[in-house]
């Protein structure tokens, strides 16, 4: 046995405890990944929801969400917020709960639920009991936001008839919102926001659709 092996693995030891070093700096100077979570902005007792179902105009309407497609650039755990021209910059220790689409989509449904006074809500596939009658599709064309300035949500959204496959609505929406302060949970909070008012144009087109009850009743 070669008498210079155990001062080669001393060695190697040192070498591995400089690596795990340079990623450790010390308890006092380590980065801590946060989580988000984009919320419903909307929220409605479920009291308040049954002592007012009975005059939900549209409490009958099973309603399918999704899919929601967004771009390349949001499909990662990081956040993504907007730097200069042509800029984008990620997180690495502020990050998405869940995958972002998702997140969207249960906002959307929760939203939506309040708005129209409804739980027959699910989403894409539809895996309730029945059909859906209508089904709500929204391609997320941008949602990012600069720190203590602005959030900025482009969507083009459809409403379309399951059983006939028409495309009973088809719009593109533009919203910006103001972050109430300089960091990343009022910079997600105006995201919310954002898509809050979204499902508002959405509601306001099932209601406008109330009156075409061949394709809704």
């Amino acid at each position: 046995m070669p008498t210079h092996l155990p001062g080669f693995f001393t060695l190697l030891l040192l070498f591995f405890a400089s690596l795990c070093g340079c990623v450790n700096l010390g308890e006092g100077t380590q980065e801590t990944t946060r989580f988000y979570r984009l919320e419903s902005s909307s929220p409605q007792s479920e009291a308040a929801r049954e002592e007012s179902r009975s005059d939900a105009p549209l409490g009958h309407l099973a309603l399918q969400i999704g899919p929601v497609v967004i771009p390349g650039y949001l499909e990662r755990s990081q956040i993504v917020t907007k730097g200069g021209p042509n800029e984008f910059r990620l997180a690495e220790f502020e990050r998405w709960a869940e995958p972002l689409d998702e997140n969207i989509e249960w906002v959307l449904a929760e939203d939506l639920k309040d708005l129209l006074q409804t739980d027959r809500i699910g989403f894409f596939p539809w895996k309730r009991p029945g059909q859906p009658d209508l089904q709500v599709i929204v391609e997320v064309l941008r949602f990012d936001g600069t720190l203590g300035e602005e959030v900025l949500l482009n969507a083009r959204w459809s409403i379309v008839d399951v059983d006939s496959k028409e495309e009973l609505v088809l719009q593109e929406a533009r919203f910006r919102e103001n972050p109430e302060g300089p960091d990343y949970p009022e910079l997600v909070a105006a995201m919310s926001r954002s898509l809050a008012e979204l499902s508002g144009d959405i509601a306001q087109a099932l209601e406008t659709l109330r009156k075409r009850p061949a394709k809704i009743d």
